[in-house]
């Protein structure tokens, strides 16, 4: 089964235009926190996961907020290994 140059070269554009094409579907999806909203069921343990990620999240803040050289508040932070 011979084909010619050209038939080869259009079924080489249809291919090149069918993974195209799933390439295009492949893309990330913009996130939108619509999509997000309703995503945890409201119980103990989603209200529970909630609040802690509040609790998080302003520890993160105060400790941004804080003195750069006070490090004495960071948990787990050693300065005698900077020095190593």
């Amino acid at each position: 089964m011979t084909q010619t140059l050209e038939e080869r070269v259009e079924e080489l554009e249809r291919k090149v235009a069918e993974l195209s094409a799933q390439a295009l579907d492949l893309r990330p999806r913009q996130k939108d926190w619509r999509r997000t909203v309703g995503s945890m069921p409201d119980n103990e343990i989603a209200r529970e996961a909630e609040r802690l990620g509040r609790k998080y999240r302003q520890q993160q803040t105060y400790l941004l907020t804080r003195n750069a050289t006070d490090f004495t508040h960071v948990p787990g932070l050693r300065v005698e290994n900077w020095l190593d």
